[in-house]
C-alpha cells in the first residue's frame, strides 16, 4: 500500500514539472509572436 501511494505522489510531481514546462514553452512562443506582431 504504502509504495503504491509513493508511485502515485512521484508520478503527481512529474506531470506537474512536466506541465509547468509545457507552460514555459508555450509562453515563449506566445511572447515572440507577440514581438513579431508588434515589428510587422
Amino acid at each position: 500500500m504504502r509504495f503504491y501511494l509513493q508511485l502515485f505522489w512521484s508520478g503527481l510531481i512529474g506531470l506537474f514539472v512536466i506541465a509547468t514546462k509545457l507552460l514555459a514553452i508555450v509562453r515563449a512562443v506566445f511572447m515572440k509572436l507577440e514581438k513579431n506582431r508588434l515589428i510587422s
